[in-house]
């Protein structure tokens, strides 16, 4: 068999399809690996607005903005809850002239006894994973972090059963 004969074989529909799923099993893997995928589908953004969620340190911390430096977690983390805002609710929402502006961990986080008091509060207090996440809608965010008008919508809890699509 000569090298033209085989480049011929290899051209048949076939013997592409059979070919076609390794190669792109090994690409995907590849990509898994060297952290691509996560960058691409914006799972890395979303793990670290997780591990500010879970930042029992409170505000500034643990909020996270839909502006500045934060807009990037911010987005990543709302297209992963944003289908749990009941549809009608989302919409009477945008019709008051409210959008999504911030993402935070609602309730205070569980305290630690018997530690020293000198520790940290990250390393004194913890949210437990049924504290819920909370995504807030407002008009604006005034100058000192708040929001006047804003409006609580519980999408999910921080420690939220992969089972149920949280």
């Amino acid at each position: 068999m000569t090298l033209q004969d085989f480049l011929g074989v290899l051209k048949r529909p076939e013997v592409i399809l059979s070919l076609a799923a390794p190669v792109v099993g090994l690409l995907y893997a590849i990509g898994e690996y060297s952290g691509v995928v996560d960058r691409l589908s914006g799972r890395e953004q979303a793990l670290a607005g997780l591990r500010r969620l879970e930042n029992a340190t409170g505000y500034p911390r643990s909020w996270i903005f839909a502006k500045a430096a934060d807009q990037q977690i911010f987005n990543a983390v709302f297209a992963r809850v944003k289908r749990h805002v009941p549809k009608d609710t989302a919409r009477a929402l945008r019709q008051a002239g409210l959008k999504p502006l911030l993402i935070t961990a609602g309730g205070a986080p569980l305290q630690l006894t018997g530690l020293p008091p000198e520790w940290e509060q990250k390393d004194r207090a913890f949210y437990s994973s049924g504290h819920p996440v909370l995504l807030i809608y407002g008009s604006r965010v005034d100058d000192h972090g708040s929001l006047p008008d804003g409006k609580a919508q519980r999408v999910c809890s921080i420690g939220a059963d992969r089972s149920a699509g949280a």
